[in-house]
């Protein structure tokens, strides 16, 4: 029997949402993988990952379009990107209990590469990875796709503008953002924040430098404590 002509189609049959999912689906099952392997394969592992995920974004590459220069939005994203950084581990040294989600892989490179050139590549490729493709990578997954999939009931709801988002969106999306981090409460007024950044400057480039100004000062001052826990 087919199916009647008058059932609606699911929203996530439209061909492009594997644009939005891939590279972060990818992403998460080579997270997993990493957490499983010895210390001293990580480096090989991280590798293989931020290549795969690279490629994929270049793949699958149609949400890029999401991003649109805005002079405007650099100002407001700096500001947030840098209170973001602020308040992310002196808020999760306060956060009562952990979920035991998105666990960090405390990987100390001066441990575990010993040799100079091995380390400064594996830490080059690893600041790639952290202020570079993973923004890129998860602002188009959680602010551009999910906003807008929790808002409306609309199969074409990538039509949505990008700044349309309900509150109720809002806040869903900021709670699967924390439950994808182990600093989760940190991670949930992070998700807030991108995302009433996005609702104010009406372009995805935002969120993405703040993004990228959040994960650079954190790298940094990981590199420089070697509270290797954050990661």
């Amino acid at each position: 029997m087919s199916p009647s002509q008058n059932t609606p189609p699911s929203r996530l049959r439209n061909p492009l949402i594997l644009d939005y999912i891939v590279p972060t689906g990818l992403f998460i099952l080579f997270t997993v993988f990493e957490g499983l392997v010895p210390k001293t394969n990580y480096p090989l592992v991280y590798s293989v990952k931020v290549i795969t995920v690279t490629v994929a974004l270049c793949i699958f590459r149609a949400p890029l379009k999401d991003y649109q220069w805005q002079p405007t939005a650099v100002l407001p994203a700096l500001g947030v990107g840098f209170a973001v950084y602020l308040f992310w581990i002196p808020l999760d040294k306060l956060t009562p209990f952990h979920f035991p989600f998105g666990q960090r892989s405390a990987f100390d490179p001066y441990l575990f590469l010993p040799k100079p050139l091995e380390r400064n590549l594996f830490l080059l490729l690893r600041f790639y990875g952290l202020v570079i493709m993973v923004p890129i990578m998860e602002e188009i997954f959680w602010r551009s796709f999910l906003l807008r999939l929790f808002t409306t009931t609309n199969k074409d709801f990538l039509q949505l503008p990008l700044e349309g988002f309900s509150n109720t969106a809002l806040f869903l999306s900021s709670a699967c953002f924390a439950l994808a981090h182990p600093e989760w409460l940190s991670a949930f007024l992070c998700g807030l924040l991108y995302a009433l950044l996005l609702r104010y400057t009406r372009t995805l480039t935002a969120p993405v430098i703040a993004h990228m100004l959040t994960n650079l000062l954190l790298g940094l001052s990981i590199l420089y404590t070697h509270n290797w826990s954050y990661w």
